[in-house]
């Protein structure tokens, strides 16, 4: 007598299908969820890590930070004197007159100009020479300050003479609230992920984006909005709109309330730049 092969039916084939099919759908957004919490990781890392550069340069050079593109350290530097006008003090990786960096290849060539901010740091070895030394972990390409860190985007208005600089040049007292001062008290990070749109950032998931926000003391802090919070219109390149959402972004993430779904609520609120600081 032939005996009958073992073997599954199509109907038990289906059915173990099916069962696969709805694990993977209940496993898809837990690994998803991890895999974003771990880029934040991986990229608070990277910037406590430039922050401790930071720390050592300022060491080396009696307190004083990486200083803004064509700074020449004199009272009478003004900002919008600078070629790039409103973006010099996002250029955080702006190498100085004949420096170049090959995205493609990491190929790094150092001019005698040392630059500025995080372009200094990395032509005087403070920081590798590398991508990552400038730009999150996440954003797979990007050559411009649009999709770089923002190194200490704190402006200040000097009446005499009458110009506009970086608020803290020095390490030592970074943050520091004065009385005169009338922008909401919140705690000042010295570096921030990519602020510019969407199509240049990281830590976005469905209708939430999340900011880390490296302070001088080495701290890194990530802070989620309740909607996807990000600077919109026509004034992307304008030094208020960068004001108004980086300060916003550092008030709510110091515990101040912010509705995010209603720009008109706070896009003048922070956008203030202190006056003889």
């Amino acid at each position: 007598m032939k005996r009958k092969q073992a073997g599954f039916t199509l109907v038990e084939l289906l059915v173990v299908i099916g069962i696969i099919a709805v694990l993977i759908s209940i496993l898809l957004p837990s690994l998803g969820a991890a895999r974003y919490q771990a880029q934040i990781i991986k990229c608070s890392a990277q910037m406590r890590g430039i922050v401790q550069a930071v720390t050592i340069y300022a060491n080396d050079n009696r307190g004083a930070l990486p200083p803004i593109h064509l700074d020449d350290g004199k009272s009478t530097f003004n900002l919008t004197d600078s070629p790039t006008t409103t973006v010099a003090y996002l250029w955080s990786v702006s190498w100085g007159g004949g420096s170049t960096f090959n995205v493609a290849n990491g190929q790094f060539t150092p001019a005698t100009d040392p630059g500025a901010y995080m372009g200094r740091l990395m032509a005087l070895k403070y920081l590798p020479k590398k991508q990552e030394s400038f730009m999150c972990p996440i954003i797979k390409e990007g050559t411009n300050f649009h999709s770089t860190y923002h190194f200490n985007p704190h402006l200040k208005y000097l009446s005499g003479p009458a110009v506009t600089q970086v608020w803290w040049k020095r390490l030592p007292n970074y943050g520091r609230y004065v009385a005169n001062t009338s922008i909401p008290q919140f705690r000042h990070a010295i570096l921030t992920d990519p602020m510019y749109d969407i199509a240049n950032t990281s830590h976005y998931r469905g209708n939430k984006k999340a900011f880390n926000l490296a302070y001088a003391d080495g701290s890194v802090t990530t802070y989620t909005t309740t909607t996807l919070a990000q600077r919109n219109g026509n004034l992307l390149d304008k030094w208020g709109r960068l004001l108004d959402f980086s300060n916003a972004v550092q008030y709510s993430a110091d515990g101040g309330d912010v509705n995010w779904a209603v720009p008109s609520s706070w896009n003048n609120k922070f956008n203030i730049t202190p006056v003889d600081p």
